[in-house]
């Protein structure tokens, strides 16, 4: 609910003007993300209790709870076990059989029990048959209406299911239907979609499981729609909309056969595929919009060079953009070998190039002599002009935003867009991210690429892992260790990579060559420290996450990973992928103390496949979209309902009707619209601007 009426105003309002919340409470709430009402009134329940019908002693089952209504039979003295532990006991029974309820250190539940009488009861059954035991069951009169579904929230210290009910209870009771109106008319009756404050209520209070799971796509289609109308907005205004120099199809040239047969290896047919359909967009009246996602080492690359040799053919400039120095280096080399024997020169941009040097790259651009760029951002940075771009490859960019993609627009007159990552991104997070774009995935990977096998130890085995990257080094291959830590950390959480690089140099790995690098260094800094270990001249490097994406490093063979419980598995895949790269066999060692529970999970995941796309969906399931990316690269979606995992197919449909609802395919009436435009105000400034003024 972005707006609200004036009869229902206390939604704009602070959560102290809810009776019974205080300075305290307010700030618990305000730790649980509800600092307004409004975020109150869309506080998503985790789960529900059903207690709808009652159930009698004799059917309940252990491990469940129930609601059940029973008479005390007999209330034996509490008894006290050590300090601080009192057992308050009451022997219920009803005409099927009896129950004793027990409660731990809760004299108040058993202090309004008297004998004779009926009560009803919700708790869990622990025991079955003749020795039936309820924990903890809540108590209550036995004529009170008590049925019902019953929301569970989230909770944090200073406030208690039964509080947090009450609140919402208590501002589902003072909402009023008024007419307000989030979803077009005409989106509601297409998809069955209810009302606004209706959902909100049944939401938190519903009826029935069926009712709740109905409010949730409906709250949840509102927040999807809304997005993809952006998305879709932007994909019309920008993609359909432009007619520039650079918006003229692009012909298939006649040697991009040659040049394909050129190239130092076979196409692998995800390869081609690809290739086909860029060829398709390029030559399309519409400009290219294309996210290309392939697993580490699919052959992006290669693509990319063929996207840049159509665009040269037809007379136009290239620039790809890659996120390090040295992988603009890298690049450069690499397209160099493979344009340059067809007569299309390739240039470099970085950063930090001297005066001189950078003078004659900008010249290149200017005169149209340079006509495929390689570098990083500097290629889109003010004072960088070309004569006539029509195609910019952005490289492992998958943390690019909407309104970062458009700005790489503005460098030409409206220029194909390629956006490409080898972070596999499950079809609901690409639908999310990525709406305007359209996709192509190369699932396929070259003939030659090592798989590496993936194992997980205990700390306790660290010394057989500095024994097997001595026994790799000895047989002439390189090692990756990478840490969690760029700084000092907390107590007992680890060492920075410094501290851990000083530690193997002079202990475990003495006398190999141990190099550091991490994302605090300048970048000429961590570029030559890349270089050293590419080269050669490094035996084992030691460094932060910031070799998740580096330079390719053939002769590595072994990735060891420290405090592994602490990367997301799609980043474990990723460094798992800088090793592999050549022709001997490989491993990536996974390092944690960690080991239980959700960590478990994890780590038999990482492990049990080199699929890229299978970790990203579970990397996706357990840690979900936000810790996918990371809030901070992504921002903040806006949701308060809505997840892409659990809710993909209302996110495919709502996709689906903001296409519709922008290509004119579903009507609006006058009013329709102008519930969009009020919608469209409130929504997160990313999207918004890609609409609205």
């Amino acid at each position: 609910m972005h707006g609200y009426t004036a009869a229902n105003d206390i939604l704009s309002r602070d959560v102290r003007a809810l009776r019974g919340v205080g300075e305290a409470k307010a700030k618990a709430l305000a730790a649980l993300g509800i600092p307004k009402v409004m975020d109150l009134a869309y506080y998503v329940p985790k789960a529900y209790e059903d207690r709808t019908t009652y159930r009698d002693i004799a059917g309940l089952e252990e491990g469940r709870k129930y609601l059940f209504k029973a008479t005390v039979k007999a209330l034996p003295p509490p008894t006290v076990h050590g300090a601080g532990l009192t057992v308050y006991r009451a022997v219920v029974e009803d005409v099927t059989g009896s129950a004793e309820c027990v409660w731990f250190n809760q004299r108040y539940a058993a202090s309004r029990l008297s004998l004779g009488k009926a009560y009803a009861f919700y708790g869990e059954c622990d025991g079955s048959s003749g020795k039936r035991r309820v924990r903890r069951p809540e108590v209550f009169g036995a004529d009170e209406d008590v049925t019902g579904m019953y929301p569970v929230y989230g909770l944090t210290e200073g406030i208690t299911q039964n509080g947090l009910r009450a609140l919402t209870k208590g501002l589902m009771a003072r909402l009023v239907e008024d007419g307000y109106a989030s979803l077009p008319k005409a989106v509601c009756e297409r998809y069955g979609l209810a009302g606004l404050l209706e959902s909100i209520k049944a939401m938190h209070w519903p009826a029935t499981m069926e009712e709740a799971l109905k409010a949730r796509r409906r709250l949840a289609f509102e927040e999807f729609f809304y997005m993809q109308l952006a998305l879709a907005g932007h994909k019309k205004s920008y993609v359909g909309g432009h007619a520039g120099v650079c918006g003229t199809a692009k012909r298939t040239p006649p040697d991009l056969a040659d040049f394909i047969g050129s190239l130092p290896f076979r196409l692998t047919e995800a390869q081609r595929r690809t290739i086909g359909e860029v060829c398709s967009d390029m030559a399309g009246s519409d400009i290219m919009n294309r996210l290309v996602q392939g697993d580490v080492g699919s052959g992006k690359t290669a693509v990319a060079a063929a996207a840049a040799f159509v665009a040269a053919r037809n007379g136009f400039q290239s620039a790809y953009m890659a996120p390090m120095g040295i992988l603009a280096a890298q690049h450069l080399r690499t397209f160099t070998a493979y344009l340059g024997p067809f007569g299309i020169k390739v240039g470099l941009l970085v950063g930090d190039m001297d005066a001189r040097s950078r003078r004659e790259a900008l010249r290149g651009l200017a005169s149209g002599e340079t006509a495929v760029a390689v570098g990083t951002h500097a290629l889109i940075q003010g004072g960088v002009e070309f004569k006539n771009l029509g195609l910019v490859v952005a490289d492992e960019q998958h943390k690019f935003g909407v309104g970062q993609r458009a700005g790489l627009y503005g460098k030409g007159a409206a220029p194909d867009l390629m956006v490409m990552t080898a972070t596999p991104i499950p079809r609901t997070m690409a639908l999310a991210v990525y709406g305007d774009m359209d996709v192509s995935v190369m699932d396929g990977m070259p003939p030659g690429r090592t798989p590496v096998d993936t194992y997980c130890v205990g700390g306790a085995l660290r010394e057989r892992v500095y024994a097997f990257i001595r026994k790799n080094v000895g047989e002439g291959r390189q090692a990756f260790v990478v840490c969690p830590f760029v700084e000092e950390p907390g107590e007992g959480e680890g060492k920075s990579v410094l501290e851990y690089g000083k530690e193997l140099a002079g202990g475990a790995l003495a006398g190999l060559r141990v190099d550091t690098v991490h994302g605090r260094m300048r970048q000429s800094e961590k570029d030559s420290a890349m270089m050293r270990f590419a080269e050669g001249e490094t035996d084992v490097l030691v460094s932060s996450t910031v070799v998740e994406v580096g330079v390719d490093v053939p002769n590595a063979s072994l990735m060891v990973v420290e405090g592994a419980e602490r990367f997301g598995l799609s980043q474990l895949h990723q460094l798992r992928g800088r090793v592999g790269r050549g022709a001997h066999k490989s491993w990536c060692v996974l390092i944690t103390d960690d080991k239980g529970g959700e960590s478990a999970r994890r780590m038999d995941a990482i492990c049990s496949t080199g699929d890229g796309f299978k970790v990203a969906e579970m990397d996706l399931e357990l840690r979900g979209a936000g810790e996918f990316f990371g809030l901070r690269q992504h921002g903040d979606m806006g949701f308060r309902v809505a997840d892409i995992w659990r809710d993909a197919a209302t996110l495919g449909e709502a996709q689906e009707c903001a296409f519709d609802v922008m290509e004119g395919r579903l009507p609006l009436s006058a009013e329709d619209v102008m519930v969009i435009e009020e919608q469209l105000k409130a929504m997160p400034e990313g999207y918004r601007s890609l609409v609205i003024g």
